[in-house]
């Protein structure tokens, strides 16, 4: 039983290290078949890469057989009805460490969270109706003892188990699932990507509690990832609802702020494996087990293993690696520009696995938005004459001929990756492969767009507009971040042969969301996180009003009259409005395809590459059990720490 929950919408990722869930996938009700065997099975890396890591690497594959993986259910002598992990008995106590990328979260608020890494520590906190089998990709139960689908595929009814308690041992029920639906989601409080993934057409999903145990999710059509989208984390509402009454709900991104965590985390009820004990602003989470969580080993003891659980903050990778190797985390999402530095640390007690490419994507995208400021003195939100450039289609075209997509792969993944050209990971069940053959850098090409669409260049080779204004933009990306910061050397150094000034300026990673949702920056290399390998589970970045539709941001949320949409947006929404409809996969084929073919097409984000999933794991962790779907950590609630011997001298 998979304990991270499904992927439902994108987040911001700033890179999580440690307990992350590599792969995942947004699966399909239970009448779509999961992808192919041959789709999910990693190819071992080639031998020099392997020479380069200085140890063999652990091809992932999906198991030919999950029967000795089976979780089963059970009934506790009190009634409680509880999920038994089929893992062999741990010894419980000890500490999982892990570790994230950056200064810490904005927020634990998981219904408020925008960023990977406040999803990521509030996510622990919470539990949600259903997950996905990390071997299959199928939907099954988890808070919800069972689901049932109507014959018209419209109605989905959750029947909870009995006996679920939140950690302060108020009683979880469905009035819970009911205030989260009908309150924080659909009221849109805290991140509206929560709603925009669930909104088909403009109408949101009906939701009714039939009683203390049951509800009833009702779409105004068939929705086939809906049942996926089950998975939104359960909100406490006997914490939420006396506190939006009293300070109104205006007030509910503030709620399981930052601060309360590091002044009263004792108050933030959980329902996960583990309940808030320490925040220290900018150096650790720390968490405790929750006595109360619904999952038991074979003896029928409450689970997790692990006593305590501590995150700490790292401003960049070189600091990861550090603590990795001093044995201060248990894990460590690796990256290229690592590899020279484990190459000579092959005592150091870990394994290395590979779950091939990962559906995280890295791109560059300029700002199309031609908003402005509240009044009373409303400013552009970008130069009015940089607006023009980004908003010409060849100026686009131009910036994705030039870059050296391969050069990328080579000298920042250090071959470990491939050249990304489309919307979809390159795992994707519904890739465009025709799309994604892309193309080589071609200067000539670049430069010959550029003068079809009025730019010159003069006695110094800078670009120039039609109205004689040099062509020159700022660059962010993720201050810490080495691969990011080395792709932005790059396309500085690509975009100076088209005579484009660009100031490459990395910044803390926080200090860049404010950026992006006040709308006010010109160019942007960044990642996305989550969504999996079901295009609806980005809809929260494709959707034109969507909350990361951050390339044309709408902050109000919804389209102005008249409609302000580009064309190409207008093709996006239909494609998802109507492919969602159809639960057949080759009758939502073409939507798909659609959306796909109109991002490749139009350009809003420039996809650059794909990268490799690797995790390197210390030895002494046990009941691993990793696969392409659920990653590294799925089963956390079944890993212990068995110490390892020190080498001799």
């Amino acid at each position: 039983m998979p304990q991270a929950p499904p992927k439902k919408s994108v987040f911001l990722s700033p890179v999580i290290i440690g307990l992350v869930v590599l792969g995942g996938l947004l699966s399909f009700l239970s009448s779509c078949k999961p992808p192919t065997l041959d789709q999910l099975t990693q190819q071992k890396l080639a031998d020099s890469e392997k020479n380069r890591l200085g140890k063999p690497v652990i091809a992932v594959k999906t198991p030919a057989t999950t029967a000795q993986n089976h979780y089963t259910e059970a009934t506790l002598p009190n009634g409680d009805e509880v999920i038994v992990s089929p893992y062999p008995i741990g010894q419980f106590g000890d500490t999982f460490l892990e570790s994230a990328l950056g200064t810490g979260p904005k927020t634990f608020n998981p219904w408020e969270a925008k960023d990977a890494t406040s999803g990521m520590v509030g996510g622990k906190l919470t539990c949600s109706l259903i997950n996905t089998n990390p071997y299959t990709g199928e939907t099954i139960p988890s808070v919800a003892k069972k689901f049932t689908i109507s014959p018209d595929q419209k109605t989905i009814t959750v029947t909870l188990r009995k006996g679920l308690n939140w950690s302060d041992n108020t009683p979880l029920t469905a009035h819970d699932v009911l205030f989260t639906w009908n309150t924080i989601i659909k009221e849109g409080l805290g991140n509206p990507s929560l709603r925009d993934v669930v909104t088909i057409n403009g109408q949101f999903p009906t939701v009714k509690q039939l009683d203390k145990y049951t509800l009833q999710f009702t779409t105004p059509t068939p929705f086939a990832p809906f049942l996926t989208n089950l998975g939104q984390p359960i909100a406490p509402a006997h914490y939420f609802e006396p506190l939006l009454k009293q300070k109104g709900k205006k007030a509910f991104s503030q709620l399981w702020s930052t601060q309360e965590a590091e002044q009263h985390p004792e108050t933030f009820p959980a329902c996960g494996a583990w309940q808030l004990e320490r925040y220290e602003p900018g150096q650790r989470v720390q968490y405790k087990r929750n006595p109360n969580y619904f999952m038991v080993n074979t003896d029928h003891k409450r689970l997790p293993y692990f006593e305590k659980e501590v995150v700490t903050f790292a401003k960049d990778e070189n600091n990861l690696l550090l603590q990795f190797e001093q044995g201060q985390v248990h894990a460590l999402d690796f990256h290229p520009p690592q590899l020279n530095r484990l190459r000579y640390n092959k005592q150091l007690p870990f394994s290395l696995y590979d779950l091939g490419a990962t559906d995280s994507p890295t791109f560059v995208v300029f700002n199309l938005s031609k908003r402005k400021t509240a009044p009373p003195n409303p400013k552009p939100w970008v130069d009015p004459k940089k607006s023009a450039w980004f908003n010409t289609l060849a100026f686009r075209q131009a910036v994705d001929w030039a870059v050296d997509r391969q050069g990328l792969v080579s000298n920042v993944l250090r071959g470990i990756g491939q050249p990304l050209f489309t919307a979809e990971s390159l795992n994707s069940v519904y890739l465009n492969k025709k799309l994604a053959k892309g193309h080589e850098q071609n200067i000539e090409k670049a430069k010959s767009l550029l003068k079809t669409a009025g730019f010159s260049w003069n006695a110094q080779h800078r670009l120039l507009d039609a109205d004689g204004v040099p062509v020159a933009f700022t660059l962010l990306t993720n201050a810490g971040n080495s691969a990011r910061e080395a792709t932005g050397v790059q396309l500085k150094q690509d975009l100076d042969k088209l005579g484009i000034a660009v100031q490459f300026k990395p910044m803390e990673f926080n200090s860049l969301v404010d950026k992006l949702h006040n709308g006010q920056w010109e160019a942007i290399i960044l990642g996305l996180s989550g969504g999996g390998l079901e295009p609806n589970g980005a809809v929260n970045v494709w959707r034109s009003t969507a909350a990361l539709h951050f390339m044309n941001y709408r902050p109000e949320g919804k389209l102005p009259s008249p409609d302000d949409r580009l064309p190409w947006e207008k093709t996006v929404d239909t494609a998802f409005d109507e492919g969602v409809k159809f639960f057949d996969r080759e009758k939502r084929r073409p939507y798909y395809d659609a959306y796909q073919q109109a991002v490749s097409d139009q350009l809003p984000m420039i996809y650059l590459y794909s990268g490799k999933s690797l995790i390197a794991i210390r030895s002494e962790l046990q009941n691993l059990d990793i696969t392409p779907l659920g990653g590294a950590f799925h089963n956390v609630e079944s890993l212990w720490l068995k110490p390892t011997v020190p080498p001799k001298h």
